[in-house]
């Protein structure tokens, strides 16, 4: 294999496929980059096993072929390498050889052979949908996802079809982000796990994406770059069963006063854990925390519909929530002090969070 790609390219190239590639490995290969040279085009692919992150560029292809090199070292060097400049990869027995300008460099390679690929399949369901469609889902859904090995099935995104529509579950037990879509699909719901959740956001752009899903993996095709992900193999709880549907209480707040105003008074508590008093009466939400003999006390402006209201929770959980808010208002409703709030954005009818309740 020989070939000529400038930086820039070669830099993008293995950028947008290094997240897929594990540190530590116990499989040498799986530390590689696949590198295909094929007519006017440079493929690269990286896999842990569980995420396959396929992209292209166009370089001038002097001798086609393939081969596997440390994708980390080689994304290192080429970071390194003067900016604009042209790169040559010329493959000579078990090294590639990199040159630009007065560099020259050399890595081993890993047979082609070794390289493992994740089988394709059958896809029970395709579809496109606009990937700033796809990437508002992960956004806003990716904060409540479970880190707890235990509960490996909350791991994830739970995409499935209501109504025709997509929409996008996660919950890590204490907090539930539920995102409704525009997007038109119709399939068995299937969890996407984290980190293939933080990859595909990071790749996303804009312009269409094609979907495809099966029982046993997520393909989504951003057409220089495609991602395909084996999905959790468990069963989402029903989290209809504990979203209240009604309630007695509505507080529209500025999320970003309520944000800021329970960084503050958080501050008196020097426990890991801080649980904030979320109390409102005559137009006015207050925030308390104590602490032993310390006391943190904030107001902010609030419109009441309904009965005066006092609940505690989390003060991190509750922050989180409101930063999907984008700092506009925040819709909070109550059904009762040992209920779970449940916040919306004001200008968003698609979102919808929940924060259980902590006893204070």
């Amino acid at each position: 294999m020989r070939i000529e790609i400038e930086q820039p390219k070669l830099l993008a190239l293995l950028s947008r496929v290094t997240a897929a590639v594990e540190k530590r490995n116990t499989i040498p290969v799986l530390s590689n980059v696949l590198l295909q040279a094929e007519g006017n085009t440079l493929t690269a692919i990286a896999t842990d096993l569980y995420i396959e992150v396929t992209t292209t560029a166009e370089a001038t292809v002097i001798e086609p072929g393939a081969t596997t090199v440390n994708a980390a070292t080689l994304q290192a060097i080429v970071a390194k390498l003067s900016k604009g400049k042209l790169v040559t990869l010329t493959t000579v027995k078990d090294t590639l050889a990199i040159n630009s300008g007065r560099s020259e460099l050399e890595l081993q390679t890993l047979p082609v052979e070794d390289f493992p690929r994740l089988a394709s399949g059958e896809y029970a369901s395709t579809f496109q949908a606009e990937q700033s469609q796809v990437g508002r889902i992960l956004d806003l859904a990716g904060f409540a996802m479970s880190t707890e090995e235990t509960r490996y099935y909350l791991q994830g995104i739970y995409l499935h079809s209501i109504d025709g529509n997509i929409r996008g579950v996660s919950t890590d037990g204490h907090r539930l982000a539920q995102v409704d879509s525009d997007i038109q699909a119709d399939f068995p719901g299937v969890i996407v796990p984290r980190k293939s959740v933080a990859l595909i956001a990071k790749l996303l752009d804009d312009g269409n994406a094609t979907v495809s899903v099966s029982e046993t993996k997520f393909r989504i095709d951003l057409g220089h770059t495609v991602v395909v992900t084996k999905v959790i193999d468990g069963t989402f709880p029903d989290y209809s069963r504990i979203v209240p549907r009604d309630h007695k209480s509505e507080v529209v707040v500025s999320a970003a006063d309520v944000k800021q105003a329970s960084a503050l008074v958080s501050l008196v508590s020097g426990e890991k854990i801080r649980a904030v008093k979320l109390s409102v009466a005559d137009g006015v939400l207050t925030l308390t925390v104590r602490s032993g003999a310390e006391v943190g006390v904030e107001e902010v402006d609030a419109e009441l519909t309904g009965d005066p209201i006092e609940a505690g929770f989390n003060s991190k959980y509750l922050a989180d929530i409101l930063q999907q808010c984008n700092g506009d208002n925040a819709v909070l409703r109550f059904n009762g002090s040992g209920d779970p709030v449940v916040i919306k954005p004001q200008d968003d009818d698609g979102a919808m969070f929940m924060c259980m309740p902590f006893r204070i």
